[in-house]
């Protein structure tokens, strides 16, 4: 983390409400634009960036502490919109997601939030575009092979493929935004 950015911190920390400013400044745009990109719902999205910001100025003191307030600032955002999912749709399975000790190796970090970032949303599409993409990318099967085992066109496959592999670059982008 550069100097600039624990002085800030810091200065939460103690109160500073000019640095809590430049910190929302400087984060509420990403957090919220992964939270659209992610819930595809911007009003959730909105209160909920809210709300960790709330629980940022809150735990205000503990801020000094902090290593890197990206990766803080991701979890908080991923934790709200994973809470939010739960809350709203059931059918989200999160069983096989795995708590990353912070002692793992950096980019075994990123991999790993990336995979589940993919599931997420995978786990979001509708259930026939769900079906095309696991066969397409799990289960290594082409485009014909699909589309004879689903009785649907290739040119079918190929739309919900191409819609697929869309929103999961969406949510990448927006993911890469935070580190």
């Amino acid at each position: 983390m550069t100097t600039e950015s624990k002085t800030l911190l810091e200065n939460i920390a103690a109160g500073d409400n000019e640095a809590f400013k430049t910190l929302f400044d400087m984060f509420f745009p990403k957090v919220k634009v992964f939270l659209v990109k992610f819930l595809k719902d911007d009003k959730a999205a909105e209160d909920i960036a809210q709300d960790i910001f709330v629980k940022i100025w809150t735990f205000g003191p503990m801020l000094a502490e902090i290593k890197s307030f990206n990766t803080y600032i991701y979890r908080m955002t991923r934790n709200a919109a994973l809470n939010y999912l739960r809350d709203r749709k059931d059918s989200v399975d999160l069983s096989d997601s795995s708590v990353i000790d912070d002692t793992d190796i950096e980019q075994e970090y990123y991999m790993k939030e990336k995979e589940l970032l993919v599931r997420l949303v995978v786990d979001q599409m509708p259930p026939q575009r769900q079906r095309i993409f696991k066969m397409s990318r799990y289960h290594g099967l082409s485009n014909d092979d699909i589309a004879a085992r689903l009785s649907v066109s290739k040119k079918t496959v190929e739309n919900h493929l191409t819609i697929a592999l869309k929103e999961l670059r969406e949510i990448m982008i927006a993911f890469v935004v935070f580190f």
